[in-house]
């Protein structure tokens, strides 16, 4: 692949997301974790991806709760999780 600088342009793109998924990348025991999270649009195709790591006192708390690391990635990013219960009530 070829690599060009071009000159900065701004883009801003307004899209909606309803899905995440996060898997684990990387783990250095005893010291963090890293994770990749990827988000998904409404019509369910990929929006962008991006990598979370837990270090310090949010690793020491995490104990492999993957409750607590969606919790921890969601009070980071702004995201609220709909319970299961409440997806099965949502019209397509």
């Amino acid at each position: 692949m070829t690599s060009y600088t071009i000159e900065s342009k701004q883009y801003t793109d307004i899209s909606e997301v309803s899905d995440i998924r996060v898997g684990l990348s990387n783990l250095e025991l005893f010291v963090k974790a890293e994770f990749d999270v990827r988000l998904l649009k409404t019509d369910g195709s990929y929006y962008k991806s991006f990598n979370f790591i837990l270090e310090g006192d949010d690793y020491n708390n995490w104990g492999n709760s993957d409750d607590y690391v969606i919790n921890k990635i969601c009070e980071v990013y702004g995201f609220v999780i709909i319970p299961p219960e409440e997806t099965s009530n949502i019209a397509p």
